[in-house]
């Protein structure tokens, strides 16, 4: 090879690394989801009992639970 084909050849190379890091430094990427607390609700059903619904969220979407809680008069 001369001078000039090496010369050519290595603007090229330089051109395509220099497109390759351009695209990789300033393609938007999608961040990452912040997983917030648990948030509670609270019903009272009756004198005695109430109902927690509890809704988190996992890597499948969103969780809802409901659990009954007695409560006692002191």
């Amino acid at each position: 090879m001369n001078k000039l084909a090496l010369s050519i050849l290595s603007l090229l190379i330089g051109f395509v690394a220099g497109i390759l890091i351009c695209y990789a430094m300033f393609v938007p990427s999608t961040p990452k989801r912040s997983v917030p607390e648990n948030q509670y609700f609270y019903y009272r059903l009756s004198d005695s009992t109430a109902a927690r619904h509890t809704i988190g969220i996992c890597d499948s979407g969103l969780i809802h639970r409901v659990d009954t809680i007695v409560i006692e008069k002191r």
